[in-house]
Order: C-alpha cells, then sequence, then structure tokens
C-alpha cells in the first residue's frame, strides 16, 4: 500500500484558531478511507503562525516544526518548499510508495518538483478556490499563476471544486494536454457526514450562516431585516458559526443593539457545525463578493445547506452553486432588487413552497454524494 503524504496551509495563527473550509474535501476524506494511515504537512496561511507535522492522520500528535511562521511571507513560502520537499525525499529514501495529495499550488509545488526531476511518486492537486489575482502584487500573482501552470502541467490528476476553472484551465494554459487530468471535485459534505444528521429535527424560524466572519457577509443589513421579521416571528433567530477579524466589531454592534436573537458560536468541530446547519430552515450565504476567488467559488456551506435541507440564500457570488440552484430550484437567489425580507416570510408562510426547496437541495446534493468513492477508487488504482 502506497503511503499518502498530505500537504496543505490552514487558517490559524495559534494552535486554538484553526478554520479548514475544505474539511470534507480531504481531512474527513482521508480519516474515513485511510484511519491514521496517512501523513500530514501543514503550515499557516498566515505569518505568525506554526507548521506541524502530523505523522498518524490529523486527528492524532503532531510536532511543530520552528520558527518558520517568524519569517516574512515570501522567505517562508520558500523555507515551506523546501521543508516540503526534504520531508517527502525522506520518505522516498526509506523506500517508501508515496501518493502526494496538496491543496493549492505552493502546498503541491513540492511533490511535482520531485516528479518533474525523476522520482518516483504520484501527485493528486486539489484546486478548491483559484482566483485570476490571488495578490495584489503583480510579481506575486504571476508567481502564483506560474506554479499553479507547472503544478498543473506534472501532476498526476487535478481534482477542480468548479467546472468553471476546468474551463478556465484549459483556456489560459491552452498549450497543455489537459484532456484527461481535471477532474470535478465540487465542495459537498462526505455522504457519510450527512447521514449522522438525518433526522435532525429542524428548529422553526431559525436561519444559520456558516463561515468567516469578515466583510465578505453584510451582517448588519441582515440584523435589519431579522429585526423587522421579529415582529411576526417572535421565535424568529439567527445562528452564526465561525471566526474572523470582524467578530469583535459584530459582537459590540450586537450587544450596543440589545440583538437576543442572534448567537454566536465561534468555530465548532466539523460534525457539531453540521449539526447546527441540520436544525435550520434556511441557510445564509449573501457574499458581497469582494474576496479573490469569488469569480469560480463553489461555496462548501451552500452544498452543506443543500444536503442537510437548510435552504441556502445566496447572493449571485458563488457561479457554480448560482447556476445548479437555477437548474434544480434548489435554494434563492438574491440580488439587489430582491426584497430579502419577504423571500423569507415566504419560504416560513409557505410549507408545500418550503418542502418542494428542501427536496430540490437534497436532489442537487445526491448527484455527488458519490464523489469520495470515485476519489477512493482513483487512489486505490494509481
Amino acid at each position: 500500500m502506497k503511503k499518502i503524504i498530505f500537504f496543505c496551509h490552514s487558517n490559524y495563527l495559534s494552535s486554538e484558531e484553526i478554520f479548514d473550509s475544505h474539511w470534507s474535501l480531504t481531512f474527513e476524506f482521508l480519516n474515513n478511507f485511510f484511519g491514521s494511515d496517512y501523513e500530514v504537512l501543514r503550515h499557516s496561511l498566515y505569518r505568525g503562525g506554526q507548521s506541524r507535522i502530523y505523522e498518524k492522520g490529523v486527528s492524532g500528535k503532531y510536532v511543530i516544526i520552528p520558527l518558520i511562521g517568524k519569517f516574512p511571507d515570501i522567505f517562508r513560502y520558500f523555507l515551506e518548499v523546501g521543508i516540503n520537499i526534504v520531508y517527502l525525499l525522506l520518505r522516498i529514501f526509506s523506500k517508501k510508495r508515496l501518493l502526494v495529495i496538496a491543496i493549492d499550488p505552493l502546498s503541491c509545488l513540492a511533490g511535482v518538483i520531485l516528479k518533474k526531476i525523476g522520482f518516483n511518486l504520484h501527485v493528486i492537486f486539489i484546486t478548491p478556490d483559484f482566483a485570476r489575482e490571488r495578490f495584489r502584487n503583480k510579481f506575486l500573482n504571476w508567481a502564483y499563476l506560474a506554479i499553479d501552470k507547472f503544478c498543473t502541467k506534472n501532476c498526476d490528476l487535478n481534482y477542480c471544486s468548479s467546472l468553471a476553472v476546468i474551463d478556465y484551465k484549459k483556456e489560459i494554459y491552452a498549450d497543455l494536454d489537459l484532456s484527461n487530468k481535471l477532474v470535478h471535485y465540487p465542495n459537498v459534505p462526505a455522504k457519510w457526514q450527512v447521514a449522522k444528521c438525518l433526522g435532525t429535527e429542524k428548529v422553526s424560524h431559525r436561519l444559520v450562516y456558516v463561515g468567516i466572519i469578515s466583510s465578505q457577509i453584510n451582517f448588519k443589513n441582515l440584523f435589519d431585516i431579522l429585526f423587522e421579521l421579529e415582529r411576526v416571528y417572535a421565535n424568529l433567530n439567527l445562528v452564526i458559526v465561525g471566526d474572523g477579524d470582524k467578530r469583535g466589531e459584530l459582537e459590540l454592534y450586537i450587544k450596543e443593539h440589545d440583538i437576543k436573537n442572534v448567537f454566536l458560536k465561534g468555530n465548532l468541530a466539523h460534525e457539531d457545525t453540521l449539526k447546527e446547519i441540520a436544525k435550520a430552515e434556511i441557510g445564509i450565504a449573501l457574499y458581497e463578493g469582494n474576496l479573490n476567488y469569488d469569480e469560480f467559488r463553489d461555496s462548501c456551506k451552500i452544498r452543506e445547506y443543500q444536503a442537510l435541507g437548510a435552504i441556502p440564500l445566496a447572493s449571485y457570488v458563488a457561479k457554480a452553486n448560482v447556476d445548479e440552484m437555477r437548474k434544480y430550484k434548489s435554494g434563492i437567489l438574491i440580488d439587489d432588487k430582491t426584497d430579502i425580507k419577504e423571500e423569507i416570510k415566504k419560504i416560513f408562510d409557505n410549507t408545500e413552497y418550503k418542502i418542494s426547496l428542501i427536496n430540490n437541495c437534497k436532489y442537487n446534493y445526491k448527484i455527488y454524494e458519490d464523489k469520495f468513492d470515485k476519489f477512493y477508487e482513483v487512489i486505490n488504482k494509481i
């Protein structure tokens, strides 16, 4: 059996603050099919964080690589790639057959470099948040696209969360033969995760938002809408799961305006997050569209909302999801002209309409629920 090495970056600065938005695609998949029989090298997205080695799965103990997080970003990137290369070479020289799975170009680079120069290993490159302009700095953005092209060319397979990314890569990398390399791998929750939450009783008039608390969501506008709706539905409430740079500001706003029906849960374990979604009738995905990867966004949260029957209330930002919501009528799409308050009332007041939307949401999810089984089959064939 080949040894799986997983490289990634995580959204954390300290040991307590971790938010992995692609948990289902990676750790949940690995834990389910391989238990603790895989290794992880995980770096922080941000300066000041930690670099960690997990030798028996992400749920096991880890060793911290000192000092890496203290370096300025560009130097840190070089160091991280160097560490990943050394780590792989040590495993190769110990005669292990290696399969590298990596999220995004920087994490993938070490594996494809060694593969390119002739070392015997396989590389699966996962692209969940591609962007035309990942960085505002022109040089860094050029480097990002150059590394992405190198990884796309030299990996064994490139799993992309959005069909729009696949189409765009075929366009900008037209000189590469990508006919058998690009695979659609949407941000769906795993079916065994969903199964644990089936039968969860819905809480009447509950909304949920899961994600980073930042400027990508206009929370204050949402709170104003909830204030108006509270006059009609006395038990109306919103649960917010996640953390981010705007959390303190949000807490202060809630306190100053004496808002009683909004509950900030912070970061939760993924299973607990799904349980919160399962209790809700509506899932909030009103993205503002101000993030660099919004153009190709395939929203994991929208797909989790759909799988667990929390009807997505979504803006037109996440194109992959928008196309499907239009096709399958599996959510409510909101633009500047839409009266959000009336759309929420329509769901709450019309049981037949609500049930129809929930059924459409679950059907939309069912289309992709076998993606993890197919990924496992691919790994076994490599």
